[in-house]
């Protein structure tokens, strides 16, 4: 009935209040989801744009080819544009690549330096279910993020998870996945196209580790609400020394503000910077 209808417009327009702004942190990506062929013009894909804006006869790369192609053009809602907003729906048109080098699920992005890897460090949450299941350590399942879909093994740090449980864990792929920290994933079982959970990416540059050492639980919660001090500190804490323009490439902020959140954390003892570099106030002590 109308009264229902009504309702149901005013709380999705409730909701779209408290849905956080699309930042532009000038870190351009997106996920293919179509790729196609028009004659006389070539390879086009479709995607939604992320993290920044993208420009016509700008230089991107593909992921995982590595390649570096052109976008020859670029089409938003129906029209011919220059500049691809952050947010929006887009058809790219690109030089350099054959529609059968491209899959979906392959990203489009702007940094060459991008990291990715085969091993992911999560926070994961499992949901309630009508069947209850255990989820054993050491499982296969499939991970879906943005509009890629593959298979991992799953490790944390019980024998086994339950519906409700909530943990961190790592997650371990057969082929390179280029990720950002903060990117939400869900898990499903393998064949029965059933989601049992889902999470956040905590870590995407991780070695294959246990969790039986908590210092590993340690250190991802301090990296659990994704807060820009902590992230950086973290991974000081891992590496000792990182170059200041290769610090957090893959974390949801803006160049200047790692910059600005490196001066503050200098500025009060809690790291030291050095030219180019940023070390950890440990690692300098000892040094």
């Amino acid at each position: 009935d109308k009264d229902s209808i009504f309702q149901i417009k005013n709380e999705v327009e409730k909701l779209s209040r408290t849905i956080p702004k699309k930042r532009d942190i000038d870190k351009p990506r997106l996920f293919i989801d179509r790729v196609f062929e028009i004659k006389g013009s070539g390879t086009v894909i479709t995607g939604t744009l992320l993290n920044g804006n993208l420009y016509q006869n700008q230089s991107v790369f593909h992921f995982p080819s590595r390649k570096k192609i052109r976008l020859r053009q670029i089409e938003s809602y129906n029209a011919t544009v220059e500049k691809a907003v952050l947010g929006s729906r887009v058809a790219l048109n690109l030089a350099g690549l054959k529609k059968e080098d491209i899959e979906r699920g392959d990203l489009i992005h702007t940094n060459q330096k991008m990291p990715s890897g085969y091993v992911f460090d999560v926070n994961i949450k499992l949901i309630p279910q009508k069947n209850p299941f255990r989820l054993k350590n050491g499982s296969e399942v499939e991970f879906i993020s943005h509009t890629k879909i593959l298979r991992g093994t799953i490790i944390f740090e019980q024998n086994e998870a339950k519906p409700e449980d909530e943990f961190y864990a790592q997650i371990r792929f057969r082929e390179p996945l280029c990720l950002m920290l903060g990117d939400y994933f869900v898990v499903r079982l393998p064949g029965l196209n059933e989601t049992i959970g889902g999470g956040r990416i905590l870590d995407t540059q991780s070695g294959r580790h246990s969790f039986r050492n908590p210092r590993w639980g340690k250190w991802l919660a301090k990296r659990d609400k994704l807060e820009i001090n902590q992230l950086i500190i973290s991974e000081l804490e891992r590496h000792h020394k990182i170059k200041r323009g290769e610090l957090l490439i893959d974390s949801p902020y803006a160049e200047q503000e790692i910059s600005k959140h490196l001066e503050e954390l200098y500025e009060n003892n809690l790291m030291f910077l050095r030219g180019d570099w940023a070390v950890y106030s440990n690692y300098w002590n000892k040094i």
